[in-house]
């Protein structure tokens, strides 16, 4: 039996690995222990689809629930079912969140706009919230009964969380 196959079956997880993010001079989360890759010969990288779709949602919240983000949410290329990684600020739910606003850049906008465009708001995953990710959340919290001020605060993550 080959390698390959002996990890498949017991399921291979990928823990500390001192090196940069594949394609980059950036070190890894991996590299300070902060991300971890479950069932990683099941769940390659780069292929969306591996996690069952009704299961989606449910893992996405839980991982927020813990403030951790899933590489199931990632755009493009870098999908990565397998990958979980402390999100900065640690701690769990919306309070690990940072606070939103027309301006703010990265990672949690680009999780932010993928959250919206599961309610419908068509959004370019880019990571840069503009004009059209700040009428999407004003919309989102019109629907939600939020105040409506386009800030994604401790309330409106709890609702695109919840």
């Amino acid at each position: 039996m080959g390698r390959e196959r002996r990890a498949a079956e017991a399921g291979e997880c990928h823990g500390w690995a001192f090196r940069p993010i594949a394609g980059t001079n950036v070190l890894s989360n991996h590299a300070s222990g902060t991300a971890i890759d479950l069932n990683a010969p099941t769940h390659p990288q780069g292929k969306f689809g591996t996690v069952p779709g009704h299961l989606r949602d449910d893992i996405t919240a839980k991982a927020a629930s813990l403030g951790l983000r899933w590489g199931g949410n990632f755009t493009g290329s870098r999908v990565d079912e397998m990958h979980f990684e402390v999100l900065p600020g640690g701690g769990g739910g919306s309070s690990a969140r940072p606070t939103l606003r027309r301006g703010s850049t990265g990672p949690v906008v680009r999780e932010l706009q993928t959250l919206l465009n599961r309610g419908g708001a068509g959004l370019v995953v880019d990571g840069l919230f503009g004009p059209r990710t700040d009428a999407a959340v004003r919309q989102f919290q019109r629907r939600h009964g939020l105040a409506v001020d386009g800030i994604v605060g401790r309330m409106t993550w709890a609702k695109l969380l919840g």
